[in-house]
């Protein structure tokens, strides 16, 4: 399966129509938020207001890029309609999963910066259900990312958790603030399934 991946300097792109390397519907979690503002919802001029805002994660899909991870969760597996996606990209791991090995856990930062540092975890989030008008491009920031279990193969534990803001990189606004997102799942094998916010498909 090929993943097509363009970057560029913000986490505007959409990229669609491919396939996961692995998912799974076994486990769940979920997104808080205590708030969202987007400037753009059901309409290009709606102004919507979350306090607070929530998604239930159902589905899990992973690929795995030589040592980068993508992690795309969802509130279920079927695209029709276009569904909210908690996207989270981590780098290097082989050495992420060593130190949960050694120390039964590990925290590393998340952060929305231009210059992007391997060691920071990377957040998107796609309201393509909630705001299908929504130009915003929507980022985890000033967070930290936990995780007790990682991997991509059939049978492995993604179970973990995230703090963060939300940035618009549009404007470099912070329009989400409080939020916390925890997940346990069983990656399992799985079916093609839709990319959306992708934050490693964000730089040139």
């Amino acid at each position: 399966m090929a993943l097509v991946i363009r970057l560029a300097p913000s986490l505007l792109a959409l990229v669609a129509s491919a396939a996961l390397a692995s998912g799974c519907d076994q486990g769940g979690g979920q997104v808080h938020g205590e708030l969202l503002e987007v400037s753009s919802c059901r309409a290009h001029d709606e102004r919507r207001i979350f306090a607070p805002f929530d998604l239930e994660l159902d589905f899990l899909g992973t690929e795995l890029d030589v040592e980068t991870l993508t992690l795309r969760f969802a509130p279920r597996l079927r695209l029709t309609p276009p569904t909210d996606t908690l996207v989270v990209i981590v780098e290097n791991l082989r050495d992420v999963r060593r130190v949960i090995r050694d120390e039964g856990l590990v925290t590393l930062p998340i952060r929305a910066s231009v210059v992007h540092d391997p060691t920071e975890v990377r957040v998107g989030l796609a309201l393509l259900e909630t705001c299908p008008a929504s130009r915003e491009s929507l980022a985890g920031t000033n967070g930290t990312a936990t995780f007790r279990s990682i991997g991509a193969d059939k049978g492995d534990l993604v179970d973990g958790e995230l703090t963060f803001e939300v940035v618009d990189m549009r404007t470099n606004t912070i329009v989400g603030q409080g939020f916390h997102a925890t997940f346990d799942f069983e990656v399992g094998l799985g079916t093609p399934y839709q990319q959306f916010n992708d934050p490693q498909s964000q730089r040139h």
